[in-house]
C-alpha cells in the first residue's frame, strides 16, 4: 500500500503504549498508579449535563464555523476575563482545540517553535502537516520558562521563513505560569521579530489563584487564542474546542475556515448548546472553578512536599495538575542500575512499582534529560468536589479522597530509597 511519505515517519505515541502496558499489567493483577495520563479527574458542570439531556433535536445542518450563540459567548467571555476587543466573527468552533490546531498547522505555511518541555502532540501534528519543527529547549533553572532571548535567537534561524510560536500556560507539563512582566517581554519581543504566537490556554480557568492572564492582551493582532473544555470542565468526551484569529490575521482565518468546511465540516449542534453556560456568567460553573481549582492547588503542595524530602527537582506548579519530575539529583544512583534516560527510568517505576510516569523525550526533551511528567488526576474528583464545600482541603482531606495519588508518590520515594 502507498502512504503519504509525510505519514510515514511519525511513530505511534509513547502514551498510547504506555496505556496498553499499564492494563496489561492491571489485567495481570498488578496496582497501578495512573500518572501519565492527562484526563480531567472532575465531573461534567450539572449544568452541561442538564443541556444535553434536554436537547431539543433539529435537522438543520449546522454553521461550519460554529453557532453564532456560542461564537458570541465566547468573545464576550474573553472581553469581560481579559480585557480583549474579542469579536464573534473571530471565534472558530471545531471538534476538540486539537483538530483546530492541525487545521492551524496545515495552513500556516511556516516554521513551528515548540518550547521544551512540550504537550506531546504539538511536534507530531507539526510533522504530519510537513512543517518544520524548530525546538527551543527551556531549562529547570528557568523554571521550564521561554525567554525573550531565546525568542530571538529561534527568529535569526532561517529569517526569511514565517514563525508561529506555542506557547502553553498554564504548562502541560509543567504547571508553570508565565508572570505579567514575563508576558509583556515576549509579546514585545515577538512583536518585534514579526511572529506569530499561538497561546494555548486549554488550562486557563485551573491557574490556581484564577487571575490568569492571557499573551493577546499584549500582542492582541499577532495572537491565536485556543482553548476547550476537556481539563477544566471534565469535557474530554465531549470533543469541543475553539480557536480565536484576530482580525488583522484575515488570510490566515479564511483559510482555516475553509479547511474546516471540507474536513469536518461543522461541530456537534447539541454539544455546542450544551457548552454555553460555561461561557456566561453563572453561579453554579464559578463554585465548580474554585472547588476544582481548591483540591488541586492543595493536593500539588501536598505531593511537593512529600517529592522535596525525596530531593527530586520540579517548578512549583501554579496551575493544572501536573508536575515535571527532574531525577538529575539520582543519575549516578541510576547510572549503577542501567538507568541513562527517561525511558528507561519509566519502564523501570512501571514494571517495578507500577507508578506510570511519561518520559521526558514525549515531551520533546534532550534524551539525555531524566525527566518525567506526572499528573495528579487518579482520585474521584465527584466525591472529593461533593465533600469539599467550605471544609478545609487539609491533609486528612487529601488522605480521604486523593488518597492513591498521595500513595502512588510515597511508593516513588521508597523506590528511591531503594537504590
Amino acid at each position: 500500500m502507498g502512504l503519504n511519505r509525510k505519514v510515514k515517519p511519525v511513530e505511534e505515541p509513547g502514551v498510547i503504549s504506555l496505556h496498553s502496558r499499564c492494563n496489561q499489567l492491571e489485567a495481570e493483577g498488578k496496582k497501578i498508579y495512573r500518572f501519565a495520563f492527562g484526563l480531567s479527574p472532575f465531573p461534567l458542570p450539572q449544568i452541561v449535563r442538564n443541556g444535553l439531556a434536554n436537547y431539543q433535536a433539529s435537522e438543520a445542518f449546522v454553521p461550519v464555523l460554529g453557532k453564532p450563540e456560542l461564537r458570541e459567548a465566547i468573545a464576550q467571555f474573553y472581553q469581560h476575563s481579559y480585557g480583549l476587543a474579542t469579536k464573534a466573527s473571530e471565534v472558530l468552533i471545531g471538534p476538540g482545540s486539537k483538530s483546530l490546531l492541525f487545521l492551524l498547522e496545515y495552513a500556516f505555511d511556516g516554521d513551528i517553535l515548540i518550547p521544551t518541555p512540550s504537550w506531546v502532540s504539538y511536534s507530531p501534528m507539526a510533522k504530519l502537516t510537513g512543517r518544520k519543527v524548530q525546538w527551543i529547549h527551556t531549562t529547570q533553572a528557568s523554571g521550564w520558562k521561554l525567554s525573550a532571548e531565546q525568542i530571538k535567537e529561534a527568529a535569526q534561524q532561517n529569517p526569511e521563513r514565517p514563525k508561529i510560536l506555542l506557547l502553553n500556560s498554564p504548562s502541560n507539563p509543567t504547571g508553570s505560569v508565565y508572570s505579567l512582566a514575563e508576558l509583556k517581554k515576549l509579546a514585545e519581543t515577538a512583536r518585534d521579530c514579526k511572529m506569530l504566537l499561538y497561546s494555548d490556554e486549554i488550562y486557563s480557568r485551573l491557574q490556581y489563584d484564577g487571575n490568569h492572564m492571557s499573551i493577546a492582551q499584549f500582542y492582541p493582532e499577532g495572537t491565536l487564542i485556543s482553548g476547550g473544555v476537556s481539563k477544566w470542565a471534565g469535557g474530554g468526551a465531549l470533543r469541543i474546542g475553539y480557536l480565536i484569529v484576530p482580525k488583522q490575521q484575515k488570510e490566515l482565518s479564511e483559510a482555516l475556515s475553509l479547511l474546516m468546511l471540507e474536513s469536518f465540516a461543522a461541530t456537534s449542534g447539541p454539544i455546542q448548546d450544551a457548552v454555553l453556560p460555561l461561557f456566561e456568567q453563572h453561579e453554579e460553573v464559578e463554585q465548580y472553578l474554585h472547588q476544582s481549582r481548591r483540591i488541586l492547588k492543595a493536593l500539588s503542595r501536598e505531593l511537593e512536599e512529600m517529592l522535596r524530602n525525596s530531593n527530586l527537582l520540579f517548578s512549583k506548579p501554579e496551575g493544572g495538575f501536573q508536575l515535571l519530575l527532574n531525577f538529575e539529583n539520582y543519575r549516578m544512583e541510576l547510572s549503577r542500575k542501567g538507568i541513562y534516560s527517561s525511558e528507561d527510568l519509566c519502564k523501570k517505576l512501571l514494571d517495578q512499582t507500577g507508578i506510570a510516569l511519561l518520559p521526558g523525550t514525549e515531551l520533546g526533551c534532550q534524551h539525555s534529560l531524566l525527566v518525567a511528567r506526572l499528573c495528579f488526576v487518579n482520585f474521584d474528583g465527584a466525591k472529593a468536589l461533593e465533600a469539599a464545600g467550605e471544609k478545609e482541603v487539609d491533609t486528612s482531606f487529601l488522605l480521604k479522597y486523593c488518597w492513591e495519588s498521595i500513595e502512588g508518590v510515597q511508593q516513588l520515594s521508597k523506590w528511591l530509597e531503594r537504590l
